[in-house]
Protein backbone atom coordinates (compact mmCIF):
# COMPACT_ATOMS: atom_id res chain seq x y z
CA UNK A 1 0.00 0.00 0.00
CA UNK A 2 2.85 2.39 0.82
CA UNK A 3 4.50 1.87 -2.54
CA UNK A 4 1.20 2.39 -4.37
CA UNK A 5 0.59 5.66 -2.51
CA UNK A 6 4.19 6.75 -3.06
CA UNK A 7 3.84 6.07 -6.78
CA UNK A 8 0.49 7.85 -6.94
CA UNK A 9 1.96 10.88 -5.15
CA UNK A 10 4.90 11.10 -7.56
CA UNK A 11 2.56 10.64 -10.53
CA UNK A 12 0.34 13.51 -9.35
CA UNK A 13 3.39 15.74 -8.81
CA UNK A 14 4.56 14.98 -12.36
CA UNK A 15 1.04 15.61 -13.70
CA UNK A 16 1.00 19.02 -12.02
CA UNK A 17 4.34 19.83 -13.63
CA UNK A 18 2.98 18.83 -17.05
CA UNK A 19 -0.07 21.08 -16.58
CA UNK A 20 2.13 24.03 -15.61
CA UNK A 21 4.33 23.48 -18.67
CA UNK A 22 1.26 23.15 -20.91
CA UNK A 23 -0.02 26.46 -19.56
CA UNK A 24 3.34 28.05 -20.24
CA UNK A 25 3.41 26.90 -23.85
CA UNK A 26 -0.24 27.71 -24.51
CA UNK A 27 -0.81 30.93 -22.62
CA UNK A 28 -0.89 33.73 -25.13
CA UNK A 29 -0.27 36.52 -22.71
CA UNK A 30 2.57 38.65 -23.93
CA UNK A 31 3.30 42.25 -24.18
CA UNK A 32 3.65 44.94 -24.52
CA UNK A 33 5.87 44.52 -27.58
CA UNK A 34 6.86 47.56 -29.61
CA UNK A 35 7.24 47.03 -33.37
CA UNK A 36 7.06 48.97 -36.61
CA UNK A 37 5.98 46.33 -39.16
CA UNK A 38 4.51 42.82 -39.01
CA UNK A 39 7.93 41.54 -40.08
CA UNK A 40 9.41 43.34 -37.06
CA UNK A 41 6.86 41.66 -34.76
CA UNK A 42 7.48 38.07 -35.89
CA UNK A 43 11.01 37.68 -34.45
CA UNK A 44 9.89 39.19 -31.15
CA UNK A 45 7.03 36.70 -30.85
CA UNK A 46 9.39 33.91 -31.88
CA UNK A 47 11.83 34.92 -29.12
CA UNK A 48 9.02 34.76 -26.55
CA UNK A 49 8.08 31.26 -27.73
CA UNK A 50 11.72 30.14 -27.69
CA UNK A 51 12.04 31.34 -24.08
CA UNK A 52 8.93 29.36 -23.15
CA UNK A 53 10.26 26.26 -24.94
CA UNK A 54 13.60 26.56 -23.14
CA UNK A 55 11.90 26.88 -19.76
CA UNK A 56 9.76 23.80 -20.47
CA UNK A 57 12.85 21.68 -21.01
CA UNK A 58 14.21 22.47 -17.56
CA UNK A 59 13.11 20.83 -14.32
CA UNK A 60 10.22 22.84 -12.94
CA UNK A 61 11.91 23.03 -9.55
CA UNK A 62 14.57 25.27 -11.10
CA UNK A 63 12.31 27.63 -13.02
CA UNK A 64 8.83 27.50 -11.46
CA UNK A 65 8.78 31.09 -10.19
CA UNK A 66 9.66 32.46 -13.63
CA UNK A 67 7.19 30.09 -15.30
CA UNK A 68 4.34 31.10 -13.02
CA UNK A 69 5.10 34.79 -13.55
CA UNK A 70 4.87 34.30 -17.31
CA UNK A 71 1.48 32.62 -16.89
CA UNK A 72 -0.15 34.45 -13.99
CA UNK A 73 1.44 37.89 -13.68
CA UNK A 74 -0.78 40.53 -15.22
CA UNK A 75 1.29 43.33 -16.75
CA UNK A 76 0.63 46.65 -15.09
CA UNK A 77 -0.92 49.60 -16.85
CA UNK A 78 2.38 51.40 -16.26
CA UNK A 79 4.19 48.79 -18.41
CA UNK A 80 1.68 49.32 -21.20
CA UNK A 81 1.84 53.11 -20.90
CA UNK A 82 5.65 53.07 -21.09
CA UNK A 83 5.58 50.84 -24.19
CA UNK A 84 2.98 53.06 -25.85
CA UNK A 85 5.06 56.17 -25.11
CA UNK A 86 8.15 54.49 -26.59
CA UNK A 87 6.18 53.44 -29.67
CA UNK A 88 4.74 56.93 -30.18
CA UNK A 89 8.22 58.48 -30.23
CA UNK A 90 9.26 56.23 -33.08
CA UNK A 91 5.95 55.94 -35.00
CA UNK A 92 5.65 52.28 -34.05
CA UNK A 93 2.84 50.04 -32.89
CA UNK A 94 2.36 48.25 -29.59
CA UNK A 95 1.23 44.64 -29.59
CA UNK A 96 -0.24 43.14 -26.46
CA UNK A 97 -2.40 40.16 -25.75
CA UNK A 98 -3.37 39.27 -22.24
CA UNK A 99 -6.01 36.89 -21.14
CA UNK A 100 -4.29 35.80 -18.00
CA UNK A 101 -6.30 34.00 -15.37
CA UNK A 102 -6.22 36.62 -12.68
CA UNK A 103 -7.64 37.73 -9.40
CA UNK A 104 -6.24 39.75 -6.53
CA UNK A 105 -3.30 37.93 -4.98
CA UNK A 106 -3.49 35.04 -7.46
CA UNK A 107 0.21 34.95 -8.29
CA UNK A 108 1.16 34.71 -4.61
CA UNK A 109 -1.39 31.93 -3.99
CA UNK A 110 -0.25 29.94 -7.01
CA UNK A 111 3.41 30.37 -6.06
CA UNK A 112 2.63 29.10 -2.55
CA UNK A 113 0.84 26.02 -3.95
CA UNK A 114 3.64 25.30 -6.39
CA UNK A 115 6.36 25.73 -3.75
CA UNK A 116 4.55 23.18 -1.56
CA UNK A 117 4.22 20.72 -4.46
CA UNK A 118 7.90 21.02 -5.39
CA UNK A 119 8.97 20.71 -1.78
CA UNK A 120 6.86 17.56 -1.37
CA UNK A 121 8.08 16.07 -4.67
CA UNK A 122 11.70 16.72 -3.71
CA UNK A 123 11.07 15.16 -0.30
CA UNK A 124 9.58 12.05 -1.93
CA UNK A 125 12.38 11.76 -4.48
CA UNK A 126 15.33 12.51 -2.21
CA UNK A 127 14.50 11.98 1.47
CA UNK A 128 11.48 9.69 1.92
CA UNK A 129 13.42 6.43 1.62
CA UNK A 130 15.99 7.63 4.15
CA UNK A 131 13.31 8.51 6.68
CA UNK A 132 11.39 5.21 6.59
CA UNK A 133 12.63 1.61 6.66
CA UNK A 134 9.87 0.05 4.61
CA UNK A 135 10.92 -3.47 5.65
CA UNK A 136 9.51 -2.63 9.09
CA UNK A 137 5.67 -2.85 9.41
CA UNK A 138 5.51 -0.05 11.99
CA UNK A 139 7.58 2.26 9.74
CA UNK A 140 5.29 1.35 6.81
CA UNK A 141 2.27 2.54 8.82
CA UNK A 142 4.01 5.83 9.62
CA UNK A 143 5.11 6.26 6.02
CA UNK A 144 1.60 5.56 4.77
CA UNK A 145 0.11 8.08 7.21
CA UNK A 146 2.60 10.74 6.10
CA UNK A 147 1.92 10.11 2.41
CA UNK A 148 -1.82 9.98 2.97
CA UNK A 149 -1.76 13.35 4.73
CA UNK A 150 -0.52 15.03 1.52
CA UNK A 151 -2.47 13.17 -1.16
CA UNK A 152 -5.62 15.32 -0.90
CA UNK A 153 -3.55 18.50 -1.24
CA UNK A 154 -1.84 17.09 -4.33
CA UNK A 155 -5.14 16.02 -5.93
CA UNK A 156 -6.71 19.43 -5.27
CA UNK A 157 -3.66 21.19 -6.68
CA UNK A 158 -3.78 19.05 -9.82
CA UNK A 159 -7.49 19.86 -10.23
CA UNK A 160 -6.68 23.56 -9.77
CA UNK A 161 -4.16 23.57 -12.63
CA UNK A 162 -6.42 21.39 -14.79
CA UNK A 163 -9.16 24.05 -14.43
CA UNK A 164 -6.69 26.74 -15.50
CA UNK A 165 -5.67 24.62 -18.51
CA UNK A 166 -9.32 24.31 -19.48
CA UNK A 167 -9.86 28.08 -19.09
CA UNK A 168 -6.83 28.69 -21.30
CA UNK A 169 -8.17 26.23 -23.92
CA UNK A 170 -11.59 27.92 -23.93
CA UNK A 171 -10.11 31.42 -24.16
CA UNK A 172 -7.86 30.38 -27.03
CA UNK A 173 -10.82 28.96 -28.94
CA UNK A 174 -12.82 32.13 -28.31
CA UNK A 175 -9.94 34.31 -29.47
CA UNK A 176 -9.52 32.23 -32.64
CA UNK A 177 -13.25 32.57 -33.31
CA UNK A 178 -13.05 36.37 -32.95
CA UNK A 179 -9.95 36.60 -35.14
CA UNK A 180 -11.59 34.53 -37.86
CA UNK A 181 -14.85 36.47 -37.65
CA UNK A 182 -13.05 39.80 -37.89
CA UNK A 183 -10.72 38.42 -40.58
CA UNK A 184 -7.66 39.20 -38.50
CA UNK A 185 -6.17 35.88 -39.52
CA UNK A 186 -6.56 33.88 -42.71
Amino acid sequence: MVFELLGRSMYICNSIELRIKWLLLNSSGCGPIVFSTPEDLKPKLKAIQQKKNKLCKQPLGNVWKEVLELIYKVPTQKEFDEAEAEAAKENKFVFKINFHISSKGLLARVQKKMAAVIEHRNYLAHYFAGEFNLDNPAACKKAYAKLNSKIDFLKKTLEYFERDCEKCRQLTLKMQEIFLKERLIL
